[in-house]
């Protein structure tokens, strides 16, 4: 299995790539090529520019990040999430 990460997000940035990033040296990918956050533009670049059977890793305990969970799984992007919001907030 080769496993490659193509765009990472945090609270304040984001790093999306048509490559995968080197993961030796994410942090310095990040500083240098990092935009403002924005989910929806994470969504729509994991669905259109990342290679075929994608997922999203959601390691956050964020409210807003898991009421994009059905946007993100109609694209057709897996999901792997401990976000314990997502089980928390009305069906």
């Amino acid at each position: 299995i080769q496993i490659e990460v193509c765009a990472l997000l945090n609270s304040q940035q984001m790093l999306l790539l048509n490559e995968p990033i080197a993961l030796d040296a994410w942090q310095t990918h990040l500083q240098e090529q990092a935009v403002p956050a924005n989910v929806d533009d994470f969504i729509n670049h994991m669905a259109n520019f990342c290679a075929p059977n994608v997922a999203i890793l959601d390691c956050t305990a964020n409210q807003d990040i898991a009421m994009q969970y059905a946007t993100i799984m109609e694209k057709g992007i897996h999901l792997i999430t401990p976000n314990k919001h997502a089980n928390a907030g009305d069906y």
